[in-house]
């Protein structure tokens, strides 16, 4: 499965094995070269399913899980029917 904005995915080397959201797949420039070269790393930036903080990872270390293909509304919010994720939460709390 391809890396698509808004799939869920899995982050494989990290410490725990939650499931995240794929929020943008973007060329970050590698502080490590220095200010006169410039090399760029394809990098992807996940948030957990479960809110948190949105964090960037290689691109490698990103496996996509399920792109989401059928949504099911509930009372606490919509999730997808093939992974079980909560894709939007419902506004009443």
């Amino acid at each position: 499965m391809e890396l698509q904005v808004g799939i869920t995915v899995r982050v494989s080397g990290v410490e725990d094995d939650r499931l995240m959201k794929l929020m943008a797949v973007e060329d970050v420039p590698n502080s490590a070269d220095g200010p006169h070269r410039r090399r760029f790393e394809r990098t992807a930036f996940v948030r957990p399913l479960a809110g948190g903080a949105e964090r960037g990872y290689p691109v490698e270390a990103v496996e996509a899980v399920c792109a989401h293909p059928r949504l099911d509304r509930r009372g606490d919010g919509t999730y997808c029917t093939g992974c079980e994720a909560l894709i939007y939460a419902s506004g009443a709390s």
